[in-house]
């Protein structure tokens, strides 16, 4: 039998692949609550509307970066190892996690009111990565290059899968995640 928050979970993962296919304004909780097999009435059990689906969906993916990233972050690792758990880490989770991740950056212009408390979860994430990228620059193994442009760089590559990638595609995430980390690293690293 299903708990809450087991029907809570599968409301956010329906919602999120509907959102992702047909657009956050396009889907209607009528298309939600037909998807999940439950009468409209019956969602507002779990959530009180469809933004607050929306900014649950963007900070539960945001927050999944977060553990990897604190991990590397405040470990003995060599700083080219620390991205490229960031990065493998990144990417995984995009691979496994399609609809969400599509869906929070696609529609992180939809969020209303909450839209700031998943912004200060992406933007420790970014200090986070902006420190280890600072680090290897301080201690000499990468180039003394804009930390932030480098930051950006990196996570716009990242983030930009949800616009080419295909689970079933020719390659896999884990040949995708070190094709990153050798242009990435290797872009950054000092040549002695």
């Amino acid at each position: 039998m299903d708990t809450k928050k087991d029907n809570r979970d599968r409301l956010i993962r329906i919602a999120a692949h509907l959102f992702r296919t047909r657009g956050f304004h396009a889907t209607s909780m009528n298309d939600i609550s037909r998807e999940m097999g439950i009468r409209k009435s019956s969602i507002y059990y779990y959530i009180k509307s469809k933004d607050d689906l929306l900014f649950d969906i963007s900070r539960i993916t945001t927050e999944m970066l977060i553990p990897v990233a604190e991990e590397a972050a405040f470990s003995d690792l060599e700083p080219e190892k620390k991205l490229r758990l960031i990065i493998d880490n990144h990417v995984k989770l995009i691979a496994e996690n399609f609809d969400f991740f599509f869906t929070s950056l696609h529609e992180l212009q939809s969020l209303t009111e909450r839209k700031q408390e998943v912004l200060d979860i992406r933007d420790r994430y970014e200090r986070l990565v902006r420190g280890i990228i600072r680090s290897g620059i301080q201690n000499g193994t990468f180039r003394d290059i804009d930390v932030k442009i480098a930051t950006f760089t990196l996570l716009g590559m990242m983030n930009w899968m949800i616009r080419w990638y295909h689970a079933d595609g020719p390659i896999s995430y884990e040949e995708i995640a070190d094709i990153f980390s050798e242009i990435f690293i290797n872009g950054i690293k000092k040549v002695n």
